[in-house]
């Protein structure tokens, strides 16, 4: 289902949920899309205002603190271990599996 959003008052939780179902669709993710292609089939945005370049810059902060969180890391594998690259790590995969995502 459509998580609602709003670029130009966003919801920090929502970008989250975004954010979530987009790394639960795709468990090969490894690298942010910053054109917010990616992210369309898991938001509805509020007034049609559709502006996927914004969700993209607010899911990139959202990263920042998943980061900070240890949700994810840098790196996707031994040969690639910087950013851009990143992937889930052990507890963001727990994190994942729940119904709801991070306890906040």
């Amino acid at each position: 289902m459509p998580v609602p959003y709003n670029p130009a008052h966003p919801d920090w939780s929502a970008v989250r949920r975004i954010f979530f179902d987009w790394l639960r669709s795709d468990p090969n993710a490894n690298q942010l899309n910053t054109t917010g292609d990616a992210y369309q089939r898991f938001v509805e945005y509020a007034n049609n205002n559709r502006e996927p370049q914004v969700l993209a810059f607010h899911v990139t902060e959202v990263f920042w603190q998943l980061l900070i969180e240890g949700i994810v890391a840098p790196g996707m594998n031994s040969s690639n271990q910087n950013l851009p690259w990143f992937h889930v790590t052990e507890y963001g995969k727990k994190v994942l599996a729940e119904e709801a995502g991070h306890p906040r």
